[in-house]
């Protein structure tokens, strides 16, 4: 399902078809009724299927906020105008009668007011923004990632029927390009701390979050031939790197996905969402509180 090779003309979220759309906004994309790694995590993180059902939706950190942001000036710097409010370095405030100008600062309540007047889009600093160009710079700088930058589509969301199932199953690409010899590349940004991109802490990182996972559902859903992470410092010294998973990670990241996949069918088929055990069972104490 390369990008060049089939293309779906209409969308509807709540029955999504087969196909690819290169041109789906993020909201929709997000609200399509079909079945993503990140919905699969979700139910691999809850305590059981019954709180899976009954999860709150998590709130967007400012780190999190500045990775979008960040995404945006990497792989659409067209649209990063409109990707974020830029927060004010200062404010007004009246004091003995008169309107001074402060220091922005988060506890007034006039600055509060204003934040809560911009929660449409991420609230970034000029600070912020000022590092959104070297962080960009280091990435087309990176031989892979640069020329698919130049030749490939971002932000390709992808629909496909798993035939086990009968799930709609999606995903959204970062960034999908084909090369000479007629094979398609994922590569996937990931904002990482400064020095967190080596091979230990990103390992770490793919094991924690999932990546392994992602990879290969991005890779079965897509057809397509390889899936690169490009994780990339987010402050000084502002450099990146490109990694693939090794065969064995492959392999664990399918064969979790598959797991996490049938256990949430099974839910959504019987409508069942089991909680905690019942009966009466042992338990250890942690291991670290023996020594």
């Amino acid at each position: 399902m390369a990008v060049d090779k089939y293309k779906a003309v209409t969308f509807d979220p709540t029955n999504p078809a087969e196909g690819v759309f290169t041109d789906l906004p993020a909201e929709i994309y997000h609200s399509a009724n079909a079945v993503s790694k990140s919905l699969l995590w979700e139910f691999h993180e809850a305590s059981t299927p019954l709180h899976f059902k009954h999860r709150k939706k998590k709130e967007a950190t400012a780190d999190m906020e500045f990775g979008t942001v960040a995404h945006c000036a990497i792989l659409q710097p067209d649209l990063l105008h409109a990707a974020y409010h830029l927060r004010p370095e200062t404010y007004e405030a009246e004091i003995r009668g008169k309107l001074v100008t402060k220091p922005w600062h988060g506890s007034s309540d006039t600055c509060k007011v204003w934040i809560a007047s911009h929660q449409d889009r991420p609230v970034m600093t000029q600070e912020q923004l000022n590092k959104l160009p070297m962080i960009r710079e280091r990435m087309l700088a990176l031989p892979e990632f640069g020329s698919a930058l130049k030749t490939g589509q971002t932000e390709v969301s992808f629909f496909k029927r798993d035939e086990e199932t009968g799930l709609m199953l999606k995903c959204r690409c970062d960034l999908v390009a084909n090369t000479t010899d007629n094979q398609t590349w994922i590569f996937d940004p990931k904002k990482v701390q400064p020095g967190e991109a080596n091979e230990r802490d990103f390992g770490k990182s793919c094991a924690t979050f999932g990546y392994h996972v992602q990879m290969m559902s991005y890779l079965a859903i897509t057809g397509a031939s390889r899936f690169v992470f490009v994780p990339f410092d987010d402050s000084e010294p502002f450099d990146a790197c490109q990694f693939e998973l090794d065969q064995d990670a492959q392999n664990a990241g399918y064969q979790e996905w598959r797991r996490l996949l049938l256990a949430y069918a099974k839910c959504v088929k019987e409508d069942r969402w089991p909680g905690y055990l019942s009966g009466v069972r042992k338990i250890a104490l942690p291991k670290w509180a023996g020594r």
